[in-house]
């Protein structure tokens, strides 16, 4: 009740730097989770930038990923691609291979959307490999769904069935209800 306004009360000077971040990024995913996309995007900006001041890098590293995700969102794709290199590279200097993973997924979600398909294939099919080198293969969904609609928009679509396919059953490993929804909308259009 009260939205994403409840989780920032008080002032910025009343808690520490990363807890006011903290708070702009919870708030934000919430916002993002309830599709006001623009109210997130103002928050998970804003997230990024309190938790990069603070020194606070893994939790820059989870705003980047939420802000790359809203902006895609919006459809603004040129700053979801930079929104997720930008938390690759800090996942790259953290050494956290599985936001790795997740910002690889976004960037070429992005560019899949950019039609800038080669590059997109390449990061996909990297994080693809890194979850399954991580055991998390389940987590693949979203790079997968991408894959195959990059398959579709060059017109193989037997492969992107396939593909599909893979999607759909790493999305309910993974129990991501939401990703399976939106692969079964693929496969049905």
């Amino acid at each position: 009740q009260g939205g994403s306004a409840s989780l920032l009360t008080g002032t910025p000077g009343e808690f520490p730097p990363t807890s006011h971040a903290l708070r702009l990024w919870l708030a934000g995913t919430m916002e993002l989770t309830h599709y006001r996309f623009h109210e997130a995007q103002r928050l998970l900006g804003e997230a990024v930038l309190r938790a990069r001041e603070s020194g606070d890098e893994a939790l820059a590293v989870h705003a980047g990923l939420s802000h790359a995700e809203v902006l895609f969102m919006l459809n603004d794709y040129s700053a979801s691609l930079d929104a997720a290199r930008d938390a690759f590279a800090h996942c790259q200097a953290t050494g956290d291979p599985l936001h790795e993973a997740d910002a690889l997924t976004w960037i070429g979600a992005s560019l899949t959307q950019l039609s800038r398909y080669q590059e997109a294939f390449e990061k996909l099919h990297t994080a693809l490999d890194r979850y399954k080198t991580l055991g998390r293969e389940s987590r693949a969904c979203r790079a997968l769904n991408y894959v195959a609609i990059v398959h579709e928009e060059l017109g193989d679509i037997e492969e992107a069935f396939r593909v599909y396919e893979q999607a759909l059953a790493a999305g309910e490993a993974d129990g991501d209800t939401d990703m399976c929804g939106r692969v079964m909308s693929n496969v049905g259009e």
